[in-house]
């Protein structure tokens, strides 16, 4: 039987995935998780993070496969912020000093916390220079539809980035909706990005749910912490992945 699979690019400069927060240290994982689509798609929708149920609701909805067209490259950025100085900390015609703006349209102030004295410092790891195709499909239960999600993320009700607000998008999101068994299936059918096209065969590494129907091999993951529980904002779980190599013929 046949399922409707929205067909998402993420292009950018760099991008981020989340991962296991250690101290100072910010990796990122090399696939999107179901937690980044969540947040991504949540954003597009117009959710806010008070709205755990209906973020819940969604990430459970989520089924999805990714594939690499141009592999990435990891750089890490190095950060120091010294965040005693009085301009951290000053208020103003604003509150406290605004780090940044918000995708509400409004600064994004500091609260307080322990972190006042010193210089601290921060890794952070981006994948740059990738382009990826994802193949995102929704349960029969959900409470959103595929084409509402498509028309979301082709006009956001908030600005959109991919796991960090300086990974803003490069190209649209929204390649195309197909029909197709599976997302597996959708993405080995998938184009890939127009400027990467090739003659023949070109193997492309992904990584896709596990159980889906054998149209590639790979091996078995276990990705820890790709959900998110939206109300208290930790992330939990673990899902079971494939992650091998795609034959695109294009």
């Amino acid at each position: 039987m046949l399922m409707k699979v929205l067909l998402l690019r993420l292009d950018a400069p760099m991008m981020s995935f989340g991962g296991a927060v250690v101290d100072e240290r910010h990796p990122t994982r090399m696939y999107p998780t179901r937690s980044f689509l969540t947040g991504l798609c949540g954003n597009a929708l117009g959710y806010r993070w008070h709205e755990s149920e209906r973020l819940g609701a969604l990430q459970s909805s989520l089924v999805h496969a990714t594939r690499w067209d141009k592999w990435p490259t990891v750089m890490r950025e190095y950060q120091t912020v010294d965040l005693s100085q009085p301009k951290l900390n000053a208020t103003g015609k604003y509150g406290a000093y605004a780090g940044g703006w918000t995708t509400r349209g409004v600064p994004e102030t500091r609260s307080g916390g322990p972190a006042v004295e010193g210089t601290h410092q921060v890794y952070l790891d981006y994948l740059v220079d990738g382009i990826a195709t994802v193949a995102v499909a929704l349960a029969r239960d959900a409470q959103v539809e595929l084409q509402s999600l498509a028309a979301a993320l082709e006009r956001p009700r908030r600005p959109l980035y991919f796991g960090r607000k300086t990974c803003v998008p490069a190209a649209p999101l929204v390649v195309d909706m197909v029909e197709a068994e599976s997302v597996l299936h959708a993405l080995v059918a998938a184009s890939m990005a127009s400027r990467w096209d090739v003659e023949g065969a070109i193997g492309m590494d992904a990584q896709w749910p596990a159980g889906q129907p054998p149209v590639a091999r790979g091996r078995l993951v276990w990705v820890p912490g790709s959900s998110m529980d939206w109300k208290t904002r930790l992330h939990v779980g673990r899902e079971e992945r494939m992650v091998g190599r795609l034959e695109i013929s294009k």
